[in-house]
């Protein structure tokens, strides 16, 4: 059960991180660049809800570490990714 919840929690953060890039990229949605990134910043904060639901799901339905593990890759990845988005959002 452990995993699980390091797997949610890094969905979270992510989805978190995303979310605040989507608000740094917000005034500039007018330019191409701004659209463009405004795009992927959302499209990231909802792969990391659907992401997080996911994992919750499994960890109700019972999987084990054999699920966990792989996707636990997957959660660290796409905070990894949220976080440089959030960091070419602050400049």
């Amino acid at each position: 059960m452990i995993p699980w919840l390091v797997d949610i929690a890094l969905a979270a953060a992510s989805a978190v991180l995303s979310a605040l890039s989507a608000a740094n990229f917000w005034p500039i949605r007018r330019s191409e660049v701004g659209r463009y990134m405004l795009t992927v910043s959302l499209a990231l904060t909802a792969y990391s809800i659907v992401a997080a639901l996911s994992f919750a799901a499994w960890m109700m339905a019972g999987h084990g570490i054999d699920v966990a593990g792989p996707s636990m890759a997957i959660s660290a990845s796409l905070l990894a990714v949220a976080a440089v988005l959030y960091r070419l959002s602050a400049l």
